[in-house]
């Protein structure tokens, strides 16, 4: 009888995509449990928290501030201006993408560890698909 041997689990990446209101929340937290049963060390980057805000700040590209009362269409319609800004500061359409990339490499170099490492993007639509091209 033949044993397989077990080879290197390869890094993840996943990108978490809805309509406002779909709870990415759940749906991460189901993916990151499944993919730690099976020995994965799982982070997650938040864009709208980890990448655009710094990014529209050291740009100056206005941030409207937000109130827990605030309704979440605005501030995901902010969320998406901030991107457009960006990209067009920048003149890339791959700029979030890119810093994406670069938050994950930083991440894989802090967490040096054998064990098979994932990351899960919240993201917005155009986000994932320029990071599946570069990773």
């Amino acid at each position: 009888m033949n044993i397989p041997v077990s080879e290197p689990k390869p890094f993840l990446v996943f990108g978490l995509v809805g309509p406002i209101g779909t709870n990415l929340e759940m749906v991460g937290a189901h993916v990151k449990k499944a993919l730690e049963l099976t020995g994965y060390q799982v982070s997650g980057i938040r864009l709208s928290k980890e990448v655009i805000p710094p990014i529209a700040t050291k740009l100056k590209i206005k941030a409207t501030e937000y109130s827990t009362e605030s309704p979440e269409a605005k501030r995901y319609e902010d969320l998406m201006k901030q991107g457009t800004g960006i990209r067009t500061k920048l003149d890339s359409g791959e700029a979030l993408a890119v810093a994406c990339i670069d938050i994950i490499h930083k991440d894989s170099q802090e967490h040096n560890s054998k064990s098979p490492r994932a990351v899960i993007l919240h993201s917005l639509k155009g986000v994932i698909s320029l990071v599946r091209r570069f990773c």
